[in-house]
């Protein structure tokens, strides 16, 4: 996971037997499938899905959506740690 021009990038390999390239997310079955769509209806236009051989060997996915942060939940959680410190 990293932070990437202020987009969340997930990536998930593994090393093993890997996919045809080139691959359509949906070619492999009900989970990535659905994974897909439910990235469409929730980020539309706004994120990437990639699957990939890798040249070593596996398969490689890469995700990318919007960062959004909830700047209220950091504020409450500095203020709890502040209390805290303070006992």
């Amino acid at each position: 996971m990293a932070v990437d021009a202020g987009r969340l990038a997930l990536t998930v390999s593994d090393d093993g037997v890997g996919v045809a390239a080139p691959v359509s997310a949906e070619a492999f079955g009900i989970g990535l499938g659905a994974t897909c769509g439910r990235l469409a209806r929730m980020y539309p236009g706004q994120h990437t899905f990639d699957l990939r051989a890798r040249p070593e060997g596996g398969t490689e996915v890469r995700i990318t959506l919007p960062l959004r942060l909830d700047t209220t939940t950091e504020t409450t959680a500095l203020a709890h740690a502040a209390t805290a410190d303070r006992g």
